[in-house]
């Protein structure tokens, strides 16, 4: 995955468009509560599920930010699987 942090824009390393990441509460990840799933968590004050980006492949990271729209990532810089960019997008 590509993550551009003046943006915040997620893609695929192929450059198809998955998300732009933004939390209004402005919550850390130690700050939510963890789910079922064991790769996720969840916001208390929005109710939305946050997903771990450093355990999908960019094909299940736009899956699921198509399928559902309002689940929120969590993308670790320092993941193997995530590159930052700083194109202008």
């Amino acid at each position: 995955m590509k993550f551009n942090p003046i943006s915040k824009n997620l893609y695929t390393d192929e450059g198809a468009f998955i998300k732009r990441l933004h939390c209004p509460y402005g919550i850390g990840w130690n700050q939510l509560s963890t789910s079922e799933n064991g790769n996720g968590r969840a916001c208390s004050l929005c109710k939305k599920s946050v997903e771990d980006t450093s355990y999908m492949t960019d094909n299940m990271a736009l899956t699921c930010g198509k399928d559902f729209p309002d689940t929120c990532f969590r993308v670790n810089i320092e993941s193997d699987n995530v590159t930052v960019v700083t194109f202008d997008d």
